[in-house]
């Protein structure tokens, strides 16, 4: 990958700030384009290293320049401003995505598929007033299913659902259980990661 030229990005709604970098960590051009004169520049470039700074539209962005043979990084915002050198312009910008990503250190954002981003720009939950209701019954029979089964507790998320149950009765805990089951799910198909169960009490 230190042989890639790194290209970073500054995303825009009407422009986009362009920053590449040679492999050798110096910087070859830093100018802005239309949008549609960034889809074309990333099918020119040879393969490259293309970082952007994360927001909704970088996932986007991502995925095309994936499609012409690039490599990609997604950078949190947070994990950018100490490279940023100067005032805040877009050709600063620009440059600091590309430093920060030729810095093994900086951890990057997964990137999101189009059903991943599609998934919950906004997580409702599963309130009877806003979720599928069909859903929401089977996720909430699912875990009153598990609420009756369950004896004694052997996980810490076990422990946290007994005395839940102690407090409110079967059928809360069983609709918190579905809500808490739906948010994992949220967060293991937008960050790309497996499910880890909980350890099991000594």
């Amino acid at each position: 990958m230190n042989k890639l030229n790194v290209i970073g990005v500054d995303l825009a709604k009407n422009v986009i700030q362009v920053s590449v970098l040679s492999h050798t960590n110096r910087e070859l051009a830093n100018r802005s384009l239309t949008r549609r004169k960034f889809a074309e520049f990333l099918g020119n470039q040879r393969r490259s290293l293309v970082a952007f700074e994360a927001c909704a539209m970088a996932h986007h962005w991502a995925r095309a320049a994936q499609r012409h043979g690039h490599e990609v990084k997604i950078i949190p915002a947070r994990a950018v401003t100490p490279y940023r050198q100067g005032h805040k312009t877009d050709e600063n910008d620009a440059l600091a995505v590309a430093e920060a990503a030729n810095r093994p250190s900086v951890k990057e954002a997964p990137l999101k598929t189009v059903d991943q981003q599609g998934l919950n720009v906004n997580l409702v939950g599963i309130s009877r007033r806003v979720a599928n209701k069909r859903l929401r019954a089977v996720l909430i029979q699912g875990a009153r299913a598990y609420v009756h089964k369950m004896k004694e507790p052997k996980t810490a998320k076990d422990r946290w659902l007994a005395a839940l149950i102690e407090r409110s009765g079967h059928g809360k805990a069983a609709v918190a259980l579905a809500n808490k089951n739906v948010r994992t799910a949220w967060a293991m198909l937008t960050r790309g990661t497996e499910y880890r169960r909980y350890p099991v009490a000594a």
